[in-house]
């Protein structure tokens, strides 16, 4: 899956952020580095992930490879290109995933759905 979008206000996927309650973690493993990190936000076409650092040797259009693992999921490869990097101080991640598992595609896809769902049934 290499889906891209036209500009950063415009995704190609809902894209959701994970309550602190039910994180989605990631493993994000480079050149130089590997660490459990939580994702930030999460899309069929990518993932934000929040660094508490800014990775040495990680820079834009570097692969990494990923492991996620979703609330109450097992945890499942994929790999992707950074495609921005936030540094400010809240520093993270954007990648793009560029090889995922159908399968996997559509674990994230149902999570989304759900959370939305969650999102619509909650009392104003």
């Amino acid at each position: 899956m290499n889906a891209k979008a036209k500009n950063a206000n415009q995704r190609v996927a809902p894209r959701v952020k994970p309550p602190k309650a039910a994180a989605v973690e990631v493993q994000i493993m480079g050149t130089d580095h590997i660490d459990v990190l939580p994702a930030r936000d999460i899309s069929i076409s990518g993932i934000g992930v929040q660094v508490p650092h800014r990775f040495a040797g990680c820079d834009l259009g570097t692969e990494v490879e990923l492991v996620i693992t979703l609330p109450g999921m097992r945890s499942f490869r994929a790999y992707g290109i950074i495609r921005h990097w936030s540094g400010s101080s809240s520093d993270h991640f954007g990648v793009e995933f560029t090889r995922i598992d159908a399968r996997h595609v559509s674990s994230i896809s149902s999570y989304i759905k759900e959370y939305l769902e969650k999102l619509t049934k909650l009392p104003s």
